[in-house]
């Protein structure tokens, strides 16, 4: 009887192992995802600060030709106003970017926490099966 006990809980303790490598395994894998997305949100944020350069000089640019064309006061209020929007538009988008990023952070920490939790309750478990029955 003791032997089978011995033998049952063997196995258990063995699957347990199992899946604390795989839950570790999981572990790497979400890390390196994590990573891999904060990487392309950085170099996103990046081509949106380039782009907003970018922006910025051609509309600088539009704004010198204007003024040494004419000095039209209607069409430098319609480069003002389309300035305005882009410059709306910029900001919607880095918000919208810093949000994405926020999320993401959280997510990543909710899913680290979760998995230090199931590790250190797949170490815990053999200990506490192993003083139950001797």
């Amino acid at each position: 009887m003791q032997e089978e006990t011995l033998h049952v809980e063997q196995e258990r303790s063995e699957k347990m192992q199992e899946n604390l490598e795989k839950l570790s395994k999981t572990y790497v894998l979400r890390d390196k995802q994590y990573k891999s997305v904060v990487d392309e949100l950085q170099k996103d944020n990046e081509n949106l600060r380039k782009t907003v350069e970018n922006l910025r000089e051609q509309c600088d640019h539009l704004r010198l030709i204007n003024t040494d064309r004419n000095g039209n006061d209607e069409q430098m209020g319609r480069l003002q106003d389309e300035l305005e929007v882009l410059k709306a538009q910029i900001l919607m988008q880095q918000e919208q970017h810093n949000e994405d990023v926020a999320v993401l952070k959280q997510k990543h920490s909710d899913e680290i926490q979760r998995y230090q939790m199931l590790l250190k309750n797949a170490k815990q478990g053999p200990a506490v099966i192993k003083y139950a029955y001797f």
